[in-house]
């Protein structure tokens, strides 16, 4: 009977991975098809994954450290670059769609229907590719090999974060710290510590900036500090120093500011605040949430974005494990229970319907969005004419430079060399460095004697400029606040200049294509 029970869970939980796998990758790639993912960051993941097994593997320290990419470029350049974005994409659904196996199997129905209908889930498959999206089934193998007591496992799971990027690696320090202080597992956890805050602390200021010296073309910052948490200090010790010494100042840039506390009662109220109700559970989270918390950048609390990825397990999980203590607090009331999971169903699905971007959401049913609409998985006429465009007018090699607004994107747009978002290289000559000054053997000569190679610097412009004036328009990864309805900007500063600048480029190059808005402009070559 046991037996049976447990095959039973086994195959309903296969049943719902393949289900949340075929719902989440088909949106993904229809959003694809349909020309609705962007350059940030399918774009720039796609050109990254070319141009790193094409010589350029420097770009696994750009931005952020992934030596992870090395592993996904292969699997990317296998393939037909036709089919390599459509895999990208449903490896990367069913990666965020088999923790609702282990859920069902572990805890039951309710948390398996939490998990489906958690919106950071959705979010970090249906916001374009992003490599944090591996966060999620490998904290979950995390916690299911703790609870099942493979510690070794858990261990080397843990360890595996590092991969990813230098914020993971002290989400690997966080693990350390559960072995250590939960499960007393001192020895594991202590070189768990140790080994997250080395990569961290290695990677942050003794390799990323190796691709961090002078102007480049990489758009992150390789450095710790940049300007999103400059303001807690130069450096990583007086980071350090200033939240340990003004905790009461950290706390009220938290709590007196909207976005920030929105997001945190978005990520916590979504599950009815039981995740609170065990704490230990959540210490895993807790760097990567500091990081959105300390951060300047808006971008990093926002509760549509893949910023968090690495908070979706322990959420999930400490739900999971204090579903039974919420209960148990709920009867003490002398309440009926039932009324207990009506409540707590009916709670879990309006906070779905209200922020994610599910075919049930409100931003799918009442479209407001360019992003989530039902228009961006329907694939029209004008999509299939503009990607034919694209593939007929565009020649590639290695040296060619595209420069294409954020929200038109498509796979042979990365294909060449360097691969930008318009504007730049378009009104003025953008400063990037030398391949040849980024060798293995540069790279080596840094580490060991942390001595700046030589650096020289060329000026590239776009060959091609690709602009859709039927689309969102954005300076760089600044949206002009478009809308739907009107297909217009709600910013005119900002549509002003884009249209001064698209009628400036537009005499100045040559006009390969144009057709209802949509415009394939190529640099004239100048004689000398």
């Amino acid at each position: 009977m046991e037996n049976q029970k447990k095959i039973h869970g086994q195959s309903t939980g296969q049943l719902l991975f393949i289900a949340f796998t075929i719902i989440l990758a088909v949106m993904s790639v229809a959003k694809y098809q349909s020309l609705h993912s962007t350059f940030f960051d399918l774009g720039i993941s796609l050109n990254y994954l070319n141009n790193i097994w094409h010589e350029k593997w420097w770009l696994i320290l750009a931005g952020h450290v992934q030596p992870i990419l090395l592993l996904w470029s292969w699997v990317f350049n296998a393939l037909p670059q036709e089919f390599a974005p459509i895999v990208l994409l449903t490896v990367q659904a069913a990666a965020l769609a088999w923790p609702i196996s282990f859920l069902y199997r572990e805890y039951g129905l309710v948390s398996a229907f939490a998990y489906f209908i958690y919106f950071p889930v959705w979010y970090n498959a249906l916001f374009d590719f992003h490599i944090d999206h591996l966060a999620v089934p490998i904290l979950f193998g995390f916690y299911l090999f703790d609870r099942r007591g493979k510690y070794q496992a858990a261990f080397l799971t843990g360890l595996f974060l590092i991969l990813l990027n230098e914020k993971f690696a002290l989400q690997t320090a966080a693990c350390g710290v559960y072995l250590s202080f939960v499960r007393k597992l001192h020895l594991k956890g202590l070189i768990l510590i140790l080994a997250g805050c080395a990569s961290f602390v290695i990677t942050t200021h003794f390799i990323a900036p190796f691709v961090a010296i002078g102007p480049q073309s990489n758009l992150g910052t390789a450095g710790p500090i940049a300007p999103n948490f400059g303001w807690l200090g130069n450096n990583l010790g007086e980071i350090i120093l200033f939240i340990l010494t003004n905790p009461h100042t950290i706390l009220i840039e938290i709590f007196t500011n909207k976005q920030k506390l929105l997001y945190l009662i978005y990520l916590f109220g979504a599950l009815g605040f039981i995740s609170l109700l065990r704490p230990n559970l959540l210490l895993p989270l807790i760097p990567i949430l500091l990081i959105s918390l300390l951060s300047k950048n808006p971008s990093h609390h926002l509760y549509n974005s893949h910023y968090t990825a690495g908070l979706i397990a322990p959420l999930i999980i400490a739900f999971s494990e204090a579903l039974p203590r919420a209960k148990f607090i709920w009867g003490k009331i002398k309440i009926p229970i039932f009324l207990f999971n009506f409540l707590l169903l009916t709670g879990l699905m309006s906070i779905h319907i209200l922020l994610s971007p599910s075919p049930i959401s409100r931003h799918f049913l009442i479209p407001s969005s360019w992003h989530y609409s039902p228009e961006a998985y329907i694939t029209t006429e004008r999509d299939k004419w503009i990607k034919k465009a694209l593939e007929t007018h565009i020649s590639l090699n290695h040296r060619t430079t595209i420069s294409t607004q954020n929200s038109l994107n498509w796979h042979i747009l990365a294909r060449g060399g360097e691969y930008l978002p318009f504007p730049l290289g378009v009104d003025k000559p953008l400063k990037i460095f030398k391949d040849s000054d980024r060798t293995f053997a540069h790279f080596l000569k840094f580490i060991i004697f942390q001595k700046i190679p030589s650096t020289e610097i060329e000026n590239i412009w776009a060959n091609y400029i690709i602009i859709d004036l039927k689309r969102p328009w954005f300076n760089i990864d600044v949206s002009c606040s478009w809308v739907l309805d009107t297909k217009r900007c709600k910013n005119s500063a900002m549509t002003d200049n884009f249209i001064a600048l698209v009628e400036k480029v537009s005499l100045s190059h040559e006009t390969v294509f144009k057709k209802d808005g949509f415009l394939i402009l190529k640099r004239k070559v100048v004689s000398n």
